[in-house]
């Protein structure tokens, strides 16, 4: 414990602890990485990134610090400054309702419902029309036709609905899938993200470009 050597991150003013022989350190509030520099016997920090603009790093922070230190996590995790706003990381859409959730359940169920309901007719209607006809064929035959095609159009209709829905469900969750994994990919782009406050701009090192913060998305 002795060995530590107290700092202070330029970025935030928060306490840092740094052994001898460190190359690199982080701050662990505001997320800001530093390389460690030995000077006239002293431990100089230097941020990594700089601008691509003024090519300078004395202005520069990293875009996750900024945001996480200007959210109220009492507030919902709301922005408190314009700029944290701006800088605030790529969203991912709710996912879909899964198989086994009440909504989908429950419009199974119906289908179900009528699939049973279009079986029994039709077993109904059967025994009922034979019973008939040995009385009067006519009437048999008409209501065996009658009620034979409802108990048709029930069981198709069930059906269809059925795969209908499982299709929709299928394609919802392909879709969600493919916006998930472009979300992993923005949002990795997104912790490399630094802000220089000189020139207004966010880049990630070693691109080359820089664009407002508004412009956030174009980098992710």
């Amino acid at each position: 414990m002795s060995d530590l050597i107290q700092l202070t991150c330029p970025t935030c003013g928060a306490g840092l602890a740094a052994l001898p022989g460190m190359s690199t350190i982080k701050c662990s509030y505001c997320g800001n990485e530093f390389s460690v520099h030995q000077t006239a016997g002293e431990m100089v920090l230097e941020a990594f990134a700089r601008c691509p603009i003024c090519q300078r790093n004395d202005r520069v922070e990293k875009v996750s610090g900024i945001v996480a230190r200007n959210t109220n996590p009492l507030s919902g995790g709301l922005s408190t400054t314009a700029l944290a706003q701006a800088l605030t990381p790529p969203s991912l859409e709710p996912s879909p309702p899964a198989p086994d959730s009440p909504t989908y359940k429950a419009a199974f169920r119906t289908y179900r419902r009528a699939r049973g309901w279009g079986i029994g007719l039709l077993i109904f209607s059967l025994l009922f029309s034979c019973i008939l006809f040995a009385v009067n064929p006519l009437a048999g035959f008409l209501i065996m036709m009658i009620t034979g095609w409802i108990s048709i159009f029930l069981i198709v209709w069930s059906a269809r609905k059925t795969s209908k829905l499982k299709k929709g469900f299928d394609i919802l969750w392909a879709k969600w899938r493919a916006s998930e994994k472009a979300w992993r990919v923005a949002m990795n782009r997104w912790q490399k993200l630094y802000y220089c406050s000189r020139d207004d701009v966010v880049f990630i090192p070693g691109e080359g470009r820089a664009v407002p913060p508004n412009r956030m998305s174009e980098l992710l």
